[in-house]
């Protein structure tokens, strides 16, 4: 007889035994996709693959719904009656049991107007003695949710149901003021910490803005759609919450608020992440105030902007907010600006030059602001301070790039991974091949149309890949609209690419 050593665990075996890591393996696939579906069947495929996958498989595939059927259908006699889901007769505690292990697993439920009768679509619904029933087990339904989204109205026993003091991200939109509240109310009551709040289409905002004040945890608060009522004291509240690092509004329901009478110290304090989409003419009165309302010194990301669809229009009172924007951020956030988005408030060249010290800026958004050509010197001058660039967009009427352009960006912003403009479209002059150039790591190069007609042939296409493959010679895509003549010029950049590597080869 002879013996066998047992073998060591290989790295592969150890990995799969290892749930902690597993979990996060299969989790990570789930973040990736947008396609809640989708995720949903990875991840049944995952559990039905090896009794090692199956455990960590089953708790990821709960943690996410739409809605309460899938928990539903683990009771043997619930089922549809024509449009109706009921169910019938007794439900053993055994079974009772069932459905609250696998509820435990659910993290986050995100409501959808057409997800209540699953594969029915509206036309199916729970019978009420359902909701009663699952009402008077006394006890959360899910006692781990974390996130909760109630898009409409017509999910007011599913709120109730969905009530847990374990919630920390609730968004509630178009949904009645009065269950509002008292949902709120609840949690505050049952001690819940929430740290994300939103709060949209609401028409009766005092007793709702009141609710959230209790909430001092709240990092990130959204208002949006509460069409009256706002006044400075409920700003101030709101500014006064110690926790808060991210504010959304859209400033509707704003025509009330007077923010002279705000206080100007110890609002908004702690506050890094500022987006404000509003109308033009609440923009240009209320953005200049509010930003000399808010105190925090530590802003890093802030995002300005009229409404998709308003027209853009170069004025007065656009480029005076815009001025008073950028000295703002020139006088009190230079050194800690990271992410700036400015949309559809027009200005001048001029209005930039206090980011000219704000040289941390890591991602640059700036649509419909600029209608002069991207080669003017005084856009050139501040741009050519932005050495911790990694991303930027300029897009507008007369806002186009050119040679000049590129070369300014290849020269001083070294970081720059991501660029999209509009190119001139003037055709570029013959390279320079004898100019000496660092090699950049620019990777993407996006091209929207410019503004007037753009005449295509054969030598632009040559000179526009000779200067990208000069300017930036690691470039894996370039992408244009309007024209399939980028395609081409791809094309031609990779070729380039691929001739300078051969011959790299051979010397070597």
């Amino acid at each position: 007889m002879s013996h066998y050593l047992p073998l060591a665990p290989t790295a592969l075996d150890q990995c799969l035994r290892n749930q902690d890591l597993l979990a996060e393996i299969l989790s990570s696939g789930a973040r990736n996709s947008t396609d809640l579906a989708s995720t949903r069947r990875t991840l049944y495929s995952a559990a039905l693959t090896s009794k090692l996958f199956s455990e960590c498989a089953v708790k990821l595939l709960w943690r996410r719904l739409s809605n309460i059927l899938p928990l539903l259908r683990l009771l043997p006699t619930f089922r549809l009656e024509g449009e109706v889901y009921i169910l019938p007769g007794l439900v053993t505690e055994e079974e009772w049991a069932v459905v609250h292990r696998y509820a435990a697993y659910v993290r986050d439920i995100g409501f959808t107007p057409h997800s209540r009768g699953d594969s029915l679509g509206d036309r199916a619904s729970l019978d009420p003695s359902v909701y009663v029933l699952l009402a008077m087990r006394g006890r959360p339904l899910f006692p781990n949710l974390r996130r909760l989204v109630l898009p409409t109205k017509g999910y007011i026993a599913e709120m109730m149901l969905c009530l847990s003091s374990s919630i920390k991200s609730l968004t509630l939109e178009s949904i009645s003021d009065i269950w509002a509240e008292t949902f709120l109310d609840r949690l505050a009551s049952d001690g819940a910490h929430l740290s994300y709040l939103s709060l949209g289409n609401c028409h009766r905002s005092n007793p709702l803005l009141s609710k959230s004040i209790a909430f001092r945890t709240l990092r990130v608060l959204e208002l949006c759609g509460l069409d009256k009522d706002i006044t400075a004291a409920h700003l101030t509240e709101v500014g006064s919450l110690p926790a808060l690092q991210s504010f959304v509004t859209d400033m509707v329901g704003w025509d009330g608020v007077e923010l002279t009478s705000v206080a100007r110290q110890g609002l908004f304090r702690t506050l890094t992440d500022l987006k404000i989409n509003a109308t033009p003419a609440r923009l240009h009165r209320n953005v200049p105030d509010f930003l000399s309302v808010a105190s925090s010194r530590e802003m890093q990301s802030l995002s300005l902007g009229t409404s998709m669809g308003e027209k853009w229009e170069a004025n007065t009172h656009s480029a005076a907010t815009l001025s008073a924007i950028m000295r703002c951020i020139g006088a009190r956030w230079a050194t800690t600006l990271r992410h700036l988005d400015i949309r559809r408030i027009a200005g001048s060249p001029d209005d930039l030059a206090p980011l000219e010290e704000v040289t941390g800026l890591q991602n640059v958004s700036l649509k419909s602001v600029l209608h002069e050509p991207l080669s003017d010197t005084r856009i050139l001058s501040v741009i050519r301070n932005w050495t911790n660039l990694r991303t930027l967009e300029i897009v507008g009427p007369g806002a186009e790039a050119d040679i000049v352009f590129l070369r300014c960006l290849a020269e001083h912003c070294l970081a720059l991974r991501t660029l999209r403009v509009a190119y001139t479209a003037a055709p570029p002059p013959p390279l320079d091949l004898t100019a000496p150039m660092t090699p950049h790591l620019l990777e993407e190069l996006w091209f929207v149309p410019p503004g007037r007609g753009d005449i295509w042939n054969r030598t632009k296409i040559t000179r526009l890949a000779q200067y990208f493959d000069h300017f930036f010679p690691h470039l894996v895509l370039i992408r244009g609209e309007g024209h399939m003549w980028w395609e081409e010029v791809e094309q031609l950049v990779f070729e380039y690419q691929d001739r300078r590597h051969m011959n790299s080869q051979m010397l070597m």
